[in-house]
């Protein structure tokens, strides 16, 4: 799919025709930023790579649930993760941001 300008904006990828990848470039500028990765035609990751460096500084997994994990000085390694569980919010942090999560904390996401 292209923009107005003739960017292509998004592109998507099927294998017999279920879906498997679809890309996605927000700010118009020719360079996916987004990549969402499907497996029997459901949604596993969505990745963020704002810089287009190659490393993602956002992941959202959806394999085991609802992961949210940040890459903040982009090495590689995630520094900070969010899980969501039965209400509950686990946060974890590599306080080193080197990918080792040694501070954790949980907060009853419920709001009955």
């Amino acid at each position: 799919i292209f923009n107005s300008d003739g960017i292509r904006v998004i592109e998507r990828h099927f294998r017999n025709f279920i879906l498997i990848t679809v890309f996605r470039d927000f700010d118009s500028d020719g360079v996916f930023d987004t990549i969402y990765e499907y497996k029997d035609g459901l949604l596993q990751t969505i990745s963020f790579d704002a810089n287009n460096n190659g490393i993602a500084e956002y992941i959202e997994d959806y394999e085991k649930g609802l992961i949210r994990s940040w890459d903040f000085n982009e090495d590689g390694l995630m520094d900070s993760r969010e899980r969501y569980e039965n209400g509950i919010i686990y946060k974890e942090l590599s306080s080193k941001l080197d990918g080792n999560f040694d501070t954790f904390s949980e907060i009853n996401g419920n709001t009955d």
